[in-house]
């Protein structure tokens, strides 16, 4: 049975209305109900997300959804996959188009070195790290910065990157 919820919070609220009392008290009733994540479409924003600087993503989701400023980087950290689905998406496309490279995921562990980028691959002869984020969310650690300035310093690519765009930008670039 499926529960109809308000489209502020999330509540349960009974058959036929779109906000609780609770929501409506402090919304007023013509007010436009605060915007939250349920009531963003995640498949917008994960395709806006392609192409929008965080400032232009940040306009979009205030004029679009009506969500404040300051809740901005929260309605993302809800709407865009995990770090992991990039990896596995970058991964894939890596696998797709370069079909004799030689790629794998630096696993982490107590053995293994700091600051490794996510995705390592030999294409045509050449090193390439790819260390992974979310766009607009992922920070690289200061580690992460050093290990991508040794890797280029030895003669290796390495990159921030969300997208397979990106990857092919960096490949192409020789």
């Amino acid at each position: 049975m499926s529960e109809d919820r308000c489209v502020c919070c999330g509540a349960i609220i009974p058959e036929g209305r779109q906000v609780c009392p609770t929501c409506e008290r402090n919304n007023g009733p013509l007010k436009k109900p605060a915007a939250t994540s349920t009531a963003v479409n995640k498949g917008d924003i994960r395709r806006k997300s392609h192409t929008l600087t965080k400032k232009e993503m940040s306009r979009y989701l205030k004029d679009r959804y009506g969500v404040p400023g300051d809740k901005v980087d929260a309605v993302l950290r809800d709407c865009l996959a995990s770090e992991s689905a990039y990896q596995t998406i970058i991964m894939q496309w890596i696998r797709d188009n370069y079909p004799r490279s030689f790629v794998w995921k630096a696993a982490a562990g107590p053995y293994s070195r700091g600051g490794i980028p996510d995705i390592c691959a030999i294409i045509n002869g050449r090193f390439y790290g790819f260390e992974v984020k979310r766009p607009y969310l992922g920070k690289l650690s200061r580690l992460q910065e050093e290990t991508i300035k040794a890797i280029k310093a030895a003669g290796g690519k390495a990159a921030v990157v969300s997208f397979p765009e990106e990857v092919e930008a960096v490949i192409g670039g020789g």
